[in-house]
């Protein structure tokens, strides 16, 4: 079982988002993505690169 989890990082011009896919077992850190904008965009990256390429965001 793994879920998503998100944060946001203040850069000089705004914010740089990331997003990270998570195993609830191992606690381990399966894929991330960053993105400059806050939509779901970054965290389907994260799901795609994490194996969960048919997963959609709803």
């Amino acid at each position: 079982m793994s879920v998503t989890d998100f944060t946001f990082v203040r850069i000089r011009g705004g914010f740089a988002y990331v997003s990270f896919l998570i195993d609830l077992f191992s606690r381990r850190t399966l894929s991330w993505a960053s993105l400059a904008s806050h939509d779901t965009e970054f965290i389907e990256r994260a799901l795609d690169t994490g194996g969960c390429g048919d997963f959609q965001v709803k």
